[in-house]
C-alpha cells in the first residue's frame, strides 16, 4: 500500500466503506470535486494513478469526489495527476 511520501507523516491509503480504515481520525483529508468522474473505469484509473504516486487518498465514484491527504505534497501531486489524466478538480473542503 502507498503512504504519504512528504516526510511529514506516514499513513496508509483509505477506501470508502473500509471498516479497517474508517476509524483513522488522525488522517487529515481534503475533498476534491471531480465532475468528470463518470464511470467505474475512470475511478479505477484515478485510484491506480494516485496509489502508484504514493498519495493517500479515497475515491468516491458515486459522489464524484476524491479525498486526498491535505499535505502540500499530496495535494500538488493529486492535482497534477488529475489534470494530466484530463480531469478537472476543485477543492471543496
Amino acid at each position: 500500500p502507498g503512504g504519504c511520501r512528504s516526510g511529514d507523516h506516514v499513513v496508509e491509503n483509505r477506501y470508502a466503506g473500509d471498516p479497517a480504515t474508517d476509524d483513522q481520525e488522525d488522517m487529515k483529508m481534503r475533498v476534491l470535486s471531480v465532475p468528470g468522474l463518470c464511470c467505474p473505469d475512470c475511478a479505477k484509473k484515478i485510484d491506480a494513478a494516485l496509489e502508484d504516486a504514493g498519495i493517500d487518498h479515497e475515491v468516491d465514484f458515486e459522489g464524484k469526489k476524491v479525498s486526498v491527504c491535505d499535505c502540500d505534497h499530496c495535494m500538488g501531486v493529486a492535482f497534477d495527476l488529475l489534470k494530466e489524466m484530463g480531469f478537472e478538480a476543485e477543492r471543496i473542503s
